[in-house]
């Protein structure tokens, strides 16, 4: 278990091998979301896909889940079915 104290400023910083667990470098976005009572999940964006973590985008995420759960959609074995269906 990695543990760290709480700085005077309010910061967490996160233990070294939760960064290199993460894979994380300078100027990615680590995330905290509250998920349950005193439950936290931590997120971790690189930098490189930071636009993809919008509340936009996540929002489009969501339903898109929502749909699949309901069953809503199509399955495409290729991107040639794909197209074909659109197309049609």
């Amino acid at each position: 278990m990695n543990a760290v104290r709480m700085r005077a400023s309010g910061e967490l910083p996160l233990p070294a091998e939760v960064v290199a667990a993460l894979h994380a470098d300078e100027g990615d976005l680590v995330r905290f979301d509250i998920v349950g009572d005193g439950i936290v999940r931590l997120v971790w964006v690189p930098s490189d896909g930071a636009g993809f973590w919008t509340e936009g985008w996540q929002a489009g995420e969501r339903r898109a889940e929502a749909d699949v759960a309901a069953g809503r959609g199509r399955l495409y074995h290729s991107a040639e079915d794909m197209f074909a269906d659109l197309d049609g």
